[in-house]
C-alpha cells in the first residue's frame, strides 16, 4: 500500500541520516568525553585555572565570526574605509582581509579586542601582528553534517587538499582528554614561501539538530604537540 511505502521510505531516510551522522558522533564523543572528575576538577580550580583548548578555540572562533566578520557595528564603514577591505572572489570562494593588523596566536592575548589594532593611539604593532582573513563559500548539495564529516576526517584530507605535502603530510597525534581536543601535524606546500608543518589542535561542536556545526583548528599553546616526536617535514608552526 502507499502508506507502507511511505513508512519504508521514511525508515530508509532515517537510516541514511544515521549513517551520515555516525562519523560526526564518533568525532564529537571522542573530543568531548572526559569524565565528570575532570569537569569537577576544572570547576574547583577557580577563575585562575587555564581553560581547556576546546573552550578557548571555540570561543575565539565565535568571537571572530559573530563579533567581527558578521557585525556591521564592528565593520564601521563599507570597504575599504572600515575594518574590512574589498572582498576578492574566485572559483566561488570569497576572501576578505582586515584593513588593520591583529595579534596572531599570542598566549598573552587569548581573546583579541579592538584595542589591539594598530592606530596612532596604540603602541607599535608586535611582530606577530598580521591582518586576519575571512573566507566564505557555499557547498552545493550538502548538509552541514556532510561538510563537518569531511573537515573532521583529517586522514582523508590528503585525498582532496592539493596543498598537503606527501610523505606523510598528515600525522595524527591523538586525543587529549584534558584539552577536550585532538592533535595533528599537517605539512603544507606554501610556495613561494617555505613549506610549513603545522602542529594544530582540532576541536568540534554541534547543535543537537546537527544544523549548525563547527570545526576549528589552532596552533595556540601547542608545545605539547611538538613533544610527540614527529619527524620534521617542513618549517614548524
Amino acid at each position: 500500500s502507499s502508506d507502507l511505502k511511505e513508512v519504508r521510505a521514511s525508515q530508509d531516510t532515517q537510516r541514511a541520516l544515521r549513517q551520515r551522522m555516525a562519523p560526526a558522533m564518533r568525532t564529537l564523543v571522542s573530543a568531548l568525553a572526559s569524565g565528570a572528575a575532570l569537569v569537577h576538577a576544572s570547576d574547583a580550580a577557580g577563575a585562575d585555572s587555564v581553560p581547556p583548548m576546546r573552550e578557548v578555540i571555540l570561543k575565539e572562533a565565535k568571537h571572530r565570526l559573530q563579533d567581527w566578520f558578521l557585525n556591521k557595528d564592528w565593520i564601521q564603514h563599507p570597504p575599504p574605509n572600515g575594518r574590512l577591505d574589498w572582498p576578492k572572489e574566485e572559483f566561488g570562494i570569497q576572501l576578505q582581509i582586515t584593513t588593520s593588523n591583529y595579534i596572531c596566536d599570542s598566549e598573552s592575548k587569548i581573546y583579541p579586542v579592538e584595542e589591539l589594532q594598530t592606530d596612532p593611539s596604540n603602541p607599535p604593532p608586535k611582530p606577530e601582528s598580521i591582518p586576519i582573513t575571512f573566507g566564505r563559500f557555499d557547498v552545493e548539495d550538502a548538509e552541514p553534517i556532510d561538510v563537518f564529516n569531511a573537515l573532521a576526517d583529517t586522514e582523508a584530507q590528503e585525498h582532496w587538499d592539493e596543498l598537503l605535502m606527501s610523505g606523510p603530510g598528515v600525522t595524527l597525534l591523538g586525543d587529549f582528554a584534558n584539552e577536550f581536543a585532538r592533535g595533528a601535524a599537517m605539512s603544507f606546500v606554501a610556495h613561494p614561501f617555505p613549506d610549513r608543518q603545522v602542529f594544530q589542535w582540532q576541536v568540534y561542536n554541534s547543535t543537537k539538530e546537527f544544523d549548525d556545526m563547527t570545526v576549528a583548528f589552532s596552533t595556540r599553546r601547542n608545545e605539547e604537540l611538538h613533544k610527540r616526536g614527529v619527524e620534521r617535514e617542513a618549517w614548524p608552526a
